[in-house]
């Protein structure tokens, strides 16, 4: 399952008025983080071509809106507060526009890339 629909499963939850289990709930948050934590440190250790250096940022954005999703998940279940779940679907929500955007630029620079290829060819 990817992080975005754990969240977005999450929030249903949530607005359901179902019990988040936190000891079930705490480690897979831990590992989130990790993984986002694992990611973010591969996009900053390999560094985006020159004129491109804002994907890497888009990307690194992204991951701090998971990773702020991934903390009101778990203020909501330790502290009880459903109220919560606006807030992580609109961060999970941020973070997958990002990345689509982030997409959407690497399709644009990749066709110009390839029609000044077949142009040159």
């Amino acid at each position: 399952m990817k992080l975005s629909e754990f969240l977005f499963d999450a929030v249903d939850s949530l607005r359901a008025g179902d019990q988040l289990l936190t000891e079930e709930l705490l480690p897979i948050l831990d590992q989130g983080r990790d993984q986002l934590e694992a990611w973010a440190l591969e996009i900053e250790s390999k560094p985006f071509p020159q004129g491109l250096e804002a994907l890497g940022e888009g990307l690194l954005e992204a991951a701090e809106c998971l990773a702020d999703a991934l903390d009101y998940l778990e203020l909501a279940a330790i502290d009880n507060i459903p109220q919560l779940s606006e807030h992580i679907g609109e961060k999970t929500q941020d973070a997958l526009d990002i990345m689509r955007d982030v997409r959407q630029r690497c399709d644009t620079h990749y066709q110009i890339l390839s029609e000044e290829m077949i142009t040159r060819g």
